[in-house]
């Protein structure tokens, strides 16, 4: 087995990084992760995420961080390495979950380290004692190290249990995964029955009917406007043989106008030569009247 990742490596950090640089390369390695989750398990996405968490809250911390970097150091030079994290190879499922569980066992070794340094610094401060303080830290070191490597034995122990004994876990998933390959296959069969076209997979069936959907609502676009160009020249035709009519009802009042104007001045002139001919008419008999009483003037005239 290849040496494992520490949690600056898993980070992509140096030992000297800044409490903002872990903060910001926490964030980084976690879009990744999220990022390439479609290809990984469940499981082992979530505990890659939490293997990421326990490097953040480790590393934040002042206390844990110095009892974490002298972890390191003492296992440096020792020729098995303890609380390491995977490698972004290729790892499985389980080997993935066995290092999240190992990487707890040891979170929990790093923050029983941190309560005895605290307390220990306490002390220390109220007693006065340099000397023992150092003691009493080194042997609670000791001894906070024999327990993590106690806690991840039995971590270890109850995870090969578990991989003995997860068999009816396995069928099923088997049983689950046939079940989705055979309702996949009805779904293509369906696909093909009702389009004529057989898809190779689910991707290209989803493909497929994209594009389809993609077609019709193109070709519903081309009917709505060819529906709408009908309207538009059907209401052109009505606009224009309204205004027809509109012009034809106007013609034929102004011919009636005019035919009313021309009957009216006709009947003006009418008058207006029967009124002439009574004047001469009146004219005449007033000059009749007075030739005679001018011939009955003369006679009398005469008689005399």
């Amino acid at each position: 087995m290849g040496r494992k990742q520490n949690l600056y490596e898993l980070l992509g950090l140096g030992e000297h990084a800044s409490t903002e640089q872990v903060r910001e390369a926490f964030l980084r390695r976690s879009d990744e992760v999220r990022a390439n989750a479609a290809g990984l398990p469940a499981q082992q996405v979530t505990d890659r995420l939490q293997l990421l968490k326990l490097a953040l809250s480790t590393l934040i911390d002042p206390v844990t961080r110095d009892a974490y970097d002298r972890k390191l150091r003492v296992q440096s030079r020792m020729p098995l390495v303890v609380g390491g994290v995977p490698t972004d190879g290729p790892a499985g499922v389980s080997s993935t979950r066995a290092d999240a569980l190992s990487m707890r066992a040891d979170a929990l070794s790093l923050r029983a380290d941190a309560m005895l340094l605290r307390s220990g610094a306490g002390l220390g401060e109220r007693a006065g004692a340099g000397f023992l303080q150092t003691a009493a830290g080194g042997f609670l070191q000791r001894l906070a190290n024999a327990i993590g490597l106690l806690v991840i034995v039995g971590i270890l122990a109850a995870l090969a249990g578990r991989f003995f004994f997860s068999s009816p876990l396995r069928q099923q998933a088997e049983m689950e995964t046939r079940q989705s390959k055979a309702a996949e296959q009805a779904a293509l069969q369906e696909y093909y029955q009702a389009h004529g076209v057989r898809p190779a997979n689910m991707a290209e069936l989803q493909l497929l009917e994209a594009q389809r959907r993609g077609q019709e609502v193109e070709q519903r676009q081309v009917r709505q406007d060819e529906e709408k160009k009908a309207r538009e020249a059907q209401r052109f035709e009505d606009d224009a043989r309204r205004r027809a009519e509109q012009v034809s009802r106007d013609l034929q009042q102004s011919e009636a106008l005019a035919r009313r104007e021309a009957q009216a001045e006709a009947d003006r002139a009418a008058r207006e030569a029967a009124r002439k001919e009574q004047l001469e008419a009146y004219k005449q008999a007033e000059e009749r009247r007075r030739q005679q009483e001018n011939e009955r003037q003369w006679r009398e005239i005469l008689r005399r």
